[in-house]
């Protein structure tokens, strides 16, 4: 079995099948396949609810919510540009770290052998 640490940021960056590492997870761009097309691992035995949204929203605003506190202070633009500025962030983040991040998720419950019937 591979280590934690290897597994963790092989799947952030080439989301694939924790089992066989070749399959791969998502159906479209967040929607999840119900098995693995190579060795046909299950899928849904998963929880796969709202906590990957939840850490990519916290990781954005603990980034964003500085940045735009030292924009006003050195800046003071107007309140048009704050709103356009960080809410198209906000919305390129949370698009480009979804993914990974779900895979994570998933990658997790499989190493640590959490599942539904666990909860």
């Amino acid at each position: 079995m591979k280590s934690f640490q290897e597994g963790f940021w092989r799947t952030l960056f080439r989301p694939r099948c924790p089992a066989c590492g070749d399959g791969y997870l998502f159906q479209k761009f967040v929607g999840f396949l119900p098995q693995c097309p190579s060795c046909s691992f299950e899928y849904t035995q998963w929880v796969k609810d709202d906590g990957p949204a939840f850490f990519v929203l916290s990781i954005l605003c603990a980034v964003v919510v500085p940045l735009a506190i030292w924009v006003e202070v050195a800046f003071e633009p107007a309140l048009w540009v704050h709103i356009v500025a960080w809410t198209a962030l906000i919305f390129i983040g949370t698009v480009l770290m979804l993914r990974p991040v779900k895979a994570v998720w998933i990658y997790c419950q499989w190493y640590f052998r959490a599942s539904k019937k666990d909860t």
